[in-house]
């Protein structure tokens, strides 16, 4: 009901081979985190709509990709990640995070136009599994980078000296590493 409510589409031909349960699990997720937690909602959401403040809040995430705090955070995660990954799935981060990170950012600034978040999953797929797939990552590797990738915000400067992006951005990604990780299964 949340999903078909809000129009997501699950019926791409690149999304079949998803289950019923990957959507349920999702949609139960998003419903969770993604709508109004609070009663006295400023937009008077239904508990079928995505909380408006939030997804407002989402556009300011734009900042990650300016070039100082993007390069805060890929210092971070390739500092972490670089004992934790095989050499050749490292190769494989190092040359794409800034297409990963742009993903991330470009996902969130559309979910506040209902167009672009129709297509959510088919994003996630498109921009984060089937690379990931196509590279060989094992599961643990991909939730070690998202956990990774997701902590390293709190090392910039700009999530520093802002908390309250610092918790959008926390809602926000708690949310698409489970959706990632959930659509990564084969």
């Amino acid at each position: 009901m949340y999903l078909t409510s809000n129009r997501f589409e699950t019926n791409k031909k690149k999304l079949h081979y998803l289950t019923f349960d990957d959507f349920l699990y999702c949609a139960n997720w998003m419903m969770c985190s993604w709508c109004c937690p609070k009663t006295d909602c400023s937009f008077e959401e239904t508990s079928l709509e995505m909380d408006r403040e939030f997804l407002l809040d989402l556009r300011d995430l734009k900042q990650v990709l300016d070039r100082d705090i993007y390069d805060d955070l890929k210092a971070y995660v390739l500092g972490v990640m670089k004992s934790k990954l095989p050499d050749k799935i490292y190769a494989d981060l190092d040359s794409n995070l800034k297409s990963f990170t742009r993903a991330i950012v470009n996902i969130a600034y559309g979910l506040n136009h209902s167009k672009e978040a129709r297509d959510l999953f088919a994003d996630i797929v498109e921009k984060f599994v089937e690379p990931l797939r196509q590279s060989r990552w094992s599961e643990r590797d991909v939730r070690n980078f998202l956990e990774t990738f997701t902590a390293a915000a709190g090392h910039t400067h700009l999530f520093k000296s802002d908390l309250h992006l610092l918790e959008v951005w926390e809602r926000y990604m708690s949310i698409m590493c489970r959706f990632i990780v959930k659509m990564y299964h084969s």
